[in-house]
């Protein structure tokens, strides 16, 4: 093994790193996007989060099928749940 090809190793080890960490980022990302849209495509809803009321009364939420403004909505109040949620865990670990 030459010298040259070593440098050439070590120099190509950060690109390759990159592009193992983006392919690793993106591609489920990508391959979540094509499924929503393939629903999207046969059904015309996207997913959504429902409160769903058991048979026992008992609450909990699932992800069924809703028109587009419906599903966006629920994303929505999902994010202000989690964004509520992270900012009650913050201020536990500061001992607020």
């Amino acid at each position: 093994m030459s010298e040259n090809s070593t440098w050439k190793e070590l120099l190509e080890a950060p690109r390759v790193f990159l592009y193992g960490l983006l392919g690793g980022l993106l591609g489920p990302l990508v391959a979540l996007a094509g499924a929503v849209g393939v629903v999207y495509a046969a059904t015309g809803r996207l997913p959504a989060f429902k409160d769903v009321t058991k048979d026992d009364g008992s609450h909990h939420r699932a992800i069924t099928l809703a028109p587009p403004l419906e599903a966006r909505a629920s994303w929505v109040r999902y994010g202000g749940d989690l964004r509520g949620a992270m900012l009650e865990v913050k201020a536990r670990m500061r001992g607020d």
